[in-house]
């Protein structure tokens, strides 16, 4: 039952699923033809082709209460989980109780309470006891607070760089907004590839993670759809700088900055204002760059400033999913102007195929045997030494917690 005790039918199932196949943007439900409740514990869903990752894709919609959903919804949301919500101010904080309609067993914890915090002033509560558990940025991870424990947890949360791979002037459109797309540096394969094997992922992890991650090569690493022919020894600065002017790009004047037909080997990454690991990555990673000679001039922004402009430079970005849906999302042509996919408009016609073949798959041993040829072919993909549309950096494992131990003072 949802919480304010009505029952979870399969017409709430319909209701849902209809709602986000004519949105269109939040799910990719391009392929489901018919969505039918047979009564109210059974669905039907009637697909246009085979969709390898669907199966995976319905765990992560929540099922909404067709009766009572509409304007102000989000405010008061109505769920079937263990919890219900009691309190939710956008921005500050929400407050759950347990669902006393629940049907699975007795949750650990009555009430439960989140402060949205930046992570600066999350640390400052902690520091105060007002809070029992809080997600640290790896700079905070060496910090001591009295009766608090640090956490670590093995995580496929990823961080790296989104490099526009078309010339400055092309135009593309996201969230419905017409935007500036391509950079006439990173167009050049030369410079993705340059970076890609040029900067020390060890290196970054170390500095920018202090140590709390590991080195990552795609969005899949470690995953059973992962490529391990994608991994290669990088921190190869001689050989990036060797691919560069092989490329002809050369440093004409004596700068340490590489320049090729009048165009100096420079641009701008973007990263958010208040995350504290985005900002300590893109540092590490233009200091790092300008060994190879790129110039990488580093800009905080809000995420609106970065989803605006995040087509026509770089950007630190992440990802991480237990289902390989999002290779399909960040790679394929076919997502260009959908939503946030693909900023930087990536396209290659060899990693198309492989990602089609792999959502059309019957079994998941086929489907994972594509995904990996997507990644790296042998040829091209867009991971591996040779291939990618940005240079992945590190890695890391799920952030730090520091929880305060029962019965201790703060």
């Amino acid at each position: 039952m949802f919480s304010n005790g009505d029952p979870v039918t399969a017409h709430d199932v319909e209701f849902t699923y209809t709602l986000l196949k004519e949105d269109g943007v939040q799910f990719d439900l391009g392929f489901v033809d018919r969505i039918r409740a047979i009564d109210d514990h059974t669905i039907e869903f009637t697909l246009t082709e085979p969709r390898s990752t669907f199966v995976s894709q319905l765990t992560e919609i929540p099922i909404l209460p067709g009766d009572h959903y509409g304007e102000g919804y989000s405010a008061d949301p109505i769920g079937s989980g263990p919890y219900r919500v009691v309190d939710y101010q956008d921005g500050q904080q929400l407050i759950l109780e347990r669902n006393p309609h629940w049907y699975g067993p007795t949750p650990g914890f009555d009430k439960l309470t989140f402060l949205f915090l930046t992570e600066d002033a999350a640390l400052a509560a902690a520091r105060a006891g007002d809070v029992d558990v809080l997600y640290v940025p790896p700079t905070f991870a060496g910090q001591k607070l009295p009766g608090m424990s640090l956490h670590r947890f093995e995580s496929v949360d990823s961080r790296g760089l989104s490099l526009p791979t078309l010339p400055a002037g092309a135009s593309g459109r996201i969230n419905g907004k017409d935007v500036e797309v391509g950079n006439d540096v990173t167009a050049d394969p030369a410079i993705r590839q340059a970076l890609n094997l040029g900067l020390d992922r060890k290196a970054i992890v170390d500095i920018a993670l202090q140590g709390y991650g590991r080195p990552a090569y795609s969005l899949a690493d470690t995953l059973p759809w992962f490529n391990e022919e994608t991994v290669f020894e990088d921190g190869d600065v001689e050989g990036a700088r060797e691919l560069l002017a092989e490329a002809g790009w050369v440093d004409e004047n004596g700068d340490g900055i590489v320049e090729k037909d009048g165009l100096t080997a420079s641009f701008t990454l973007l990263h958010p204002a208040d995350d504290n690991l985005r900002s300590d990555l893109a540092l590490v990673v233009g200091e790092q760059a300008r060994e190879l000679g790129i110039d990488i001039r580093i800009k905080g922004t809000s995420w609106d400033g970065i989803f605006v402009d995040g087509k026509a430079n770089a950007v630190t970005w992440g990802g991480g999913r237990h289902h390989p849906h999002q290779l399909y999302e960040m790679y394929s042509t076919e997502e260009h102007n959908v939503g946030y996919n693909n900023m930087p408009h990536y396209s290659n016609e060899q990693v198309d195929r492989a990602l089609e073949q792999a959502l059309a798959a019957t079994t998941q041993e086929e489907a994972n045997s594509w995904w990996k040829r997507a990644q790296w072919d042998g040829t091209t993909g867009f991971a591996g030494p040779g291939g990618g549309r940005a240079a992945g950096v590190a890695g890391a494992d799920r952030p730090p917690l520091l929880r305060r131990r029962r019965g201790e003072p703060g």
